[in-house]
């Protein structure tokens, strides 16, 4: 078991209860499998703002971007990014604007 440090946005934090938490989880481990971690760990709510329906089948949630250590997680590889002991992951919303 690992130790990381998880990063919410506002939306999120609604959810959540959190700004930040510390999760003890399996290291290492993959993004997709910490989502579904908290997937389950926060319910319904967390998996719409997530739109998380698609994930089961490998794909990455066009909604918010995954920074592991201040990296992004290019879509459609998150299944092959590795969470370490002692990481941070941030999630963060899409912005658009015209």
């Amino acid at each position: 078991m690992g130790r990381i440090r998880i990063v919410y946005p506002h939306g999120l934090q609604a959810i959540t209860g959190h700004a930040d938490e510390t999760a003890e989880i399996q290291t290492p481990s993959s993004v997709r499998d910490l989502i579904m971690y908290l997937k389950a760990r926060y319910g319904k709510r967390f998996e719409e703002e997530m739109n998380l329906r698609s994930l089961e089948m490998g794909e990455t949630t066009p909604f918010y971007l995954v920074l592991v250590d201040g990296c992004r997680i290019p879509e459609g590889r998150d299944s092959e990014a590795l969470i370490g002991d002692g990481a941070e992951v941030a999630l963060l919303p899409l912005f658009s604007g015209g």
